[in-house]
């Protein structure tokens, strides 16, 4: 049964949920500030481009009791870098 904590974009926790039966996420374990859990890179015509999620926290917080902040815009954003890199798989319909 593999376990993960959960990140932004997790590829290789996709890889991982298609093989296993049943899998565990693992959010009681202390929110790290500055890694991946709420930010990841993508690739990009000008090299990599982080993608972050503004979050609430105060140490020492597990992954489950850390909430998003707010940022109107954020989704947006994302979306907009995601298209522009990748193409059309990532329309504004999606949101």
């Amino acid at each position: 049964m593999p376990f993960i904590s959960p990140n932004i974009f997790p590829a290789r926790l996709f890889r991982q949920e298609l093989k296993a039966d049943v899998f565990c996420y693992l959010d009681t374990v202390q929110y790290k500030k500055n890694e991946w859990q709420n930010r990841n890179r993508i690739k990009t015509s000008g090299g990599w481009q982080w993608l972050t999620v503004p979050v609430t926290y105060r140490f020492p917080q597990k992954i489950g009791e850390v909430g998003i902040g707010q940022h109107s815009e954020l989704g947006r954003k994302h979306l907009q870098a995601l298209h522009t890199s990748y193409g059309a798989r990532f329309s504004s319909s999606a949101t």
